[in-house]
């Protein structure tokens, strides 16, 4: 039924989104395919300016050649430039933005043809006007010697130069030529040998003498020589464009240029014609999405709202009733429907929903009855046993122990247990439990991967959860939950919280009691020394005698006073006397195992309780404890104190006495025993 609802109203709006989906890829595709467009046009434009430059490079460098004009120039070195503009625009415009082929290709072919064709035609093209200047002037130079020479011998008059041959060749030698041939960058002379020849000849006649002759003839014979240079220049300027159209190799160059320009224009005119269509079919697809699909969504939408059920609303009319109730406060009330639809998985979800809120009502009775119990608790025993009671009415079945950490923090032990067939571990090292080393509820299973924590007996268990007990960054033990039977199964996460919630509670109760036992505790310390005083060895020694009788272990109690103290004080002072007790209060602490109490019971007497500890073991301490106090060499004020002795007295519990007040009678008659012997030694209780 809710997938029928959901349908008339979502169906209209998927195929609205989808019409806009299609629309908004269609109209990016577009955008896309313009952009394409757009490029493939910039594309052929750079590409047609590629080959105009390779035309006007082309142009420029035969027209200077052909010509010696140095106006060719100008295009062809603007070509050049324009070339690297447009071959850096091209590679900027492919697609990849690396390699391109075609442009790598056409810029070989360029540098070639710079290279080999234009640069070298153009070189030897500007080194004619030189030369040719250059032999001119050597010409006109000889020419006017060899008139100079024949003036001054007097035979100016005699030798036939001719007027028009003397005038042409003048001028030629000075450069003074047409315009035509200005413009063309040459100076052609035509060598006059045959008049030359005739001057030589006609030299006899005029009466000159042999010598004469030969300096005439060499005259002669240079100005022809630098003629015929004249002429050789003038053949080999004509001959370079020549040389130029017989290789080759320009043209073969620029035609292919131009071929690989044409192919890549072709190329991109026949994409860019593709991409317009494909343009123009999406822009038709649009148009028919647009007509049909609004359409068919808003029909199919009323389609199913027609087929609707009319039972809905009779349906939650119940969960209306229902939903009362429980407001009310009748949390037994459940909906009766038999629906298989949506509606039916709603009222089953309901229904869970309100046994959750009865279990969640009868969860927070128990804690709200638990937290009472924490508050009016005045021991640490009571909160026990509440914690016990409290867990049992809030999980199934299973067992359960309590474990506090001793106050030497090297053991948890047994505060409370329930639910074991055998009686858990009395005490064990934090290392064996996970969650005292995680600092977080560490659980496991037969079923699990996780190992179980070394002081839980796996062999027997389905599973385990170790919740710390933590409060002010200090922790207090462990809780720690167990199924012992098959039919125990593993705890649920909603049941797991609900034990970390009672184990929060009571650290939360167990620090509060026990700050309030710390500071009636301070109380019962000594002000000198920092040991603990008679009211609190009283108090601790009844304590820890019941705690070793539990466990079945004995404990030895060691008396001891400070040898000659009333002398001591006498001959130093009390503040010196005062030193010493400081320093033996220390040394005692310093030899005490943990767990042990070490009280200063009045004036120079102390005590060490010693739980667990037996005969020897006490005697063996009291031992050390005299040879240190025996080695010290205190000094006060900057006075040698002396050696200071001790004499110690040590019982043991249940072997010498059975209760308190007649252990530490024994004990004490056994420090006297040992003043008697002579002081300075250990006396045990026999």
């Amino acid at each position: 039924m809710r997938a029928q609802i959901l349908a008339g109203f979502v169906v209209p709006i998927v195929i609205v989104a989808i019409l806009s989906w299609i629309v908004s890829v269609n109209m990016e595709n577009v955008r896309q395919l313009s952009d394409q467009s757009e490029r493939l046009v910039n594309e052929v434009q750079v590409r047609a300016e590629v080959l105009r430059t390779v035309i006007d490079a082309e142009t420029g460098e035969r027209g200077y050649v052909i010509t010696g004009n140095e106006e060719f120039l100008e295009p062809y070195e603007n070509a050049k430039r324009q070339f690297a503009r447009l071959a850096a625009e091209w590679r900027s415009l492919a697609i990849t933005g690396g390699f391109n082929p075609e442009l790598e290709r056409m810029e070989q072919l360029f540098e070639r043809w710079l290279n080999n064709v234009a640069e070298p035609a153009i070189a030897a093209r500007a080194l004619v006007p030189g030369r040719q200047f250059s032999h001119s002037f050597n010409a006109y130079y000889h020419l006017n010697r060899l008139q100079e020479f024949l003036r001054e011998e007097g035979m100016l008059e005699s030798v036939r130069l001719e007027n028009e041959f003397y005038q042409a060749a003048r001028m030629k030698a000075l450069g003074q030529s047409s315009d035509a041939e200005r413009n063309s960058g040459f100076l052609p002379i035509v060598v006059p040998s045959e008049q030359l020849d005739q001057l030589v000849g006609e030299l006899p006649a005029t009466g000159a003498s042999t010598e004469l002759n030969k300096t005439i003839s060499a005259l002669v014979q240079r100005l022809e020589r630098q003629w015929r240079e004249i002429a050789l220049d003038y053949r080999e300027a004509e001959n370079v464009s020549a040389e130029l159209v017989a290789s080759g190799q320009g043209k073969q160059l620029v035609d292919e240029m131009r071929d690989i320009i044409r192919a890549a224009i072709a190329e991109k005119e026949v994409r860019y014609a593709a991409v317009n269509a494909e343009v123009n079919e999406r822009m038709q697809l649009l148009e028919r999405l647009s007509m049909y699909l609004p359409v068919v969504g808003v029909g199919l939408g009323l389609a199913i709202l027609l087929f609707m059920q009319m039972g809905v609303i009779s349906s939650i009319e119940k969960l209306r009733v229902t939903a009362r109730r429980i407001e009310a406060g009748d949390l037994s009330a459940r909906v009766r429907e038999s629906r298989s639809d949506e509606l039916g998985v709603l009222a089953g979800d309901f229904n869970r929903m309100a046994d959750q809120l009865e279990l969640a009502d009868k969860e927070s009775t128990v804690l709200a009855g638990f937290q009472s119990m924490l508050v009016s608790s005045n021991t640490e025993d009571e909160t026990y046993g509440a914690t016990a009671r409290a867990l049992a009415k809030l999980l199934p079945p299973g067992a359960g122990a309590l474990y506090l950490m001793a106050p030497s923090r090297d053991f948890a032990e047994l505060a409370i247990s329930w639910g074991f067939d055998d009686e858990p571990s009395l005490r064990f090292h934090p290392e064996n439990c996970r969650a005292l080393r995680l600092g977080r509820t560490y659980k496991a299973s037969k079923e699990s991967t996780e190992l179980f924590c070394a002081h839980a007996d796996q062999q027997t268990l389905e599973y385990s959860v170790c919740i710390p007990l933590i409060t002010r960054d200090e922790v207090l033990g462990t809780l720690f939950l167990a199924g012992t039977s098959s039919s125990h199964r593993p705890l649920e996460d909603h049941q797991i919280t609900l034990a970390k919630t009672v184990a929060e509670r009571l650290s939360l109760a167990l620090s509060n009691i026990r700050l309030t036992e710390k500071l009636r505790r301070e109380s019962v310390r000594d002000p000198l020394t920092g040991l603990f005083n008679r009211r609190y060895l009283e108090e601790t020694m009844e304590r820890e005698m019941q705690r070793v009788a539990r466990a079945g272990k004995p404990l030895s109690l060691i008396t001891l006073d400070v040898d000659h103290f009333k002398r001591f004080n006498d001959t130093f002072g009390h503040e010196a006397g005062d030193r010493v007790l400081e320093e033996l209060a220390e040394q005692m602490t310093n030899i005490a195992r943990a767990g042990d109490v070490v009280c200063r019971f009045g004036g120079e007497e102390f005590m060490i309780i010693m739980p667990e500890a037996g005969t020897d073991t006490a005697g063996e301490r009291a031992e050390e404890l005299r040879r240190r106090i025996e080695m010290l060499d205190l000094h006060y004020g900057g006075t040698s104190l002396g050696h200071v002795t001790i004499s110690l007295g040590v019982a043991t519990y249940p072997k010498h006495a059975a209760k308190k007040e007649e252990l530490i009678r024994l004990a004490d008659n056994a420090l006297y025993e040992a003043k008697k012997r002579g002081r300075n030694q250990v006396a045990i209780h026999s």
